[in-house]
């Protein structure tokens, strides 16, 4: 059943929506990740289900209660902030007591529970520590334990792993999955970084200028993107766009024109996207994932990869990660030529479209490529050839940006 409900939810500041009409449900015992870059509303809405920012508009219901005008008190909800605001001349088992001790717990309680926090998050030995003698992941479990004894009805975390380094913060990761998975407490989550959401999320809702674009599994907000913007936000490296325009033969052949090359799309491939067949003469954005892109040197080009194949490119920049090589290539295609889609793609990742340029002058596009296996050939300057498999194609509406695949769910668009 649905654990927390939000309906039309809006926030203004001061003229300023920074929350537009957001509606999601949250399932009893899900884990579900607010996801978007800076400012797109997701820790406004995080702190209005927290009661710390009061809605402008709409209403939120926890366990079939209605708490839009409760105080954070009366919520039965547990914070983790980003910056662990943790007491610094309190000792770990002071500052994971704090709140049973103002709310009146008897004191055996809160050591059974401080003690039974402590073993499940492996801090037993630091009890006795304060802040500044631990490591930053350790303070996060303090965070962590703090508000596990309160046995909230709900977890709300803000960005908690943004401060750890990079390979901490993969540990953590796994570390929070599993807490999470182990009380089965219903769990929001605020992050800006797509991995982060992928990996630890049930479902995933991506919010971009206070709007609500989608909301889905991983793999569905990655196989099946609504619009241009998850398209280009959710993955990394992010989808690759060129502009292409659409020609469509008397016979309901489908061809698309990019830069100087014709690609013929068979049938089944045509079939994929509803809508193409009536939409000849209009202009949509092709988007490739880049682990959908082989670059080709001397090799033979596959046969069953050979989409654009004859479209001049140039490798711009390799870089290797270790097991994997990603290599940008300027081909002589065209960006998204709207100019909301392409604002609107800047702002999801300026690398995936070549860095945007304001003036529309330079029009060369970038695609991305990654790869599992290592060339020593391909080097920056080079002239090759793409080979990308035809079933991996996504087109977009070139007017808002929508998917022209069959409707996804919370399909919104970007302009």
């Amino acid at each position: 059943m649905s654990f927390l409900e939000i309906r039309n939810v809006c926030k203004e500041f001061g003229g300023l929506r920074a929350v537009d009409s957001i509606s999601l449900t949250v399932e009893e015992g899900e884990f579900l990740v607010l996801v978007g870059p800076s400012g797109c509303g997701k820790t406004t809405l995080l702190r209005m289900i927290a009661g710390l920012e009061k809605t402008s508009s709409g209403t939120i219901q926890i366990a079939s209660k209605d708490v839009t005008r409760l105080e954070p008190g009366d919520r039965d909800v547990a914070m983790v902030f980003q910056n662990y605001a943790l007491f610094p001349h309190m000792t770990v088992y002071d500052n994971i007591s704090f709140g049973m001790r103002m709310a009146g717990v008897a004191k055996s309680e809160i050591e059974a529970r401080v003690t039974e926090a402590a073993r499940f998050l492996q801090l037993t030995e630091l009890l006795r520590r304060k802040p500044a003698q631990l490591s930053g992941g350790q303070r996060q479990r303090v965070a962590m334990g703090r508000a596990i004894v309160r046995r909230p009805n709900a977890f709300l975390m803000d960005e908690p792993l943004s401060n750890l380094d990079a390979s901490l913060r993969v540990q953590m990761r796994a570390e929070v999955s599993r807490i999470q998975r182990a009380l089965g407490v219903t769990t929001v989550y605020v992050t800006h970084d797509q991995v982060e959401a992928m990996t630890m999320a049930d479902r995933v809702a991506v919010l971009h200028k206070g709007v609500l674009q989608q909301i889905a599994s991983p793999a569905l907000l990655y196989d099946e993107p609504a619009n241009l913007f998850v398209a280009g936000f959710m993955g990394s490296p992010s989808m690759s766009f060129v502009d292409a325009a659409v020609e469509v033969a008397g016979n309901d052949s489908v061809t698309l024109r990019v830069g100087p090359q014709l690609i013929q799309l068979e049938s089944r491939h045509a079939d994929r996207f509803p809508r193409l067949r009536s939409m000849s003469g209009s202009r949509v954005a092709l988007g490739i994932r880049p682990e959908d892109v082989r670059v080709v040197g001397n090799e033979a080009m596959p046969s069953d990869h050979a989409v654009l194949a004859n479209l001049p490119a140039t490798v711009a920049l390799t870089e290797m990660l270790g097991a994997d090589e990603v290599v940008y290539v300027e081909v002589e295609a065209e960006r998204v030529s709207a100019p909301q889609l392409r604002a609107q793609l800047n702002e999801a990742d300026p690398i995936a479209t070549g860095g945007i340029d304001p003036s529309g002058q330079d029009r060369r596009a970038v695609l991305i490529s990654r790869s599992g296996r290592r060339s020593k050939s391909v080097r920056r300057g080079d002239h090759v050839r793409l080979a990308i498999d035809p079933d991996r194609l996504y087109l977009f509406d070139g007017d808002r940006g929508l998917t022209l695949r069959a409707a996804a769910p919370q399909a919104r668009p970007t302009g």
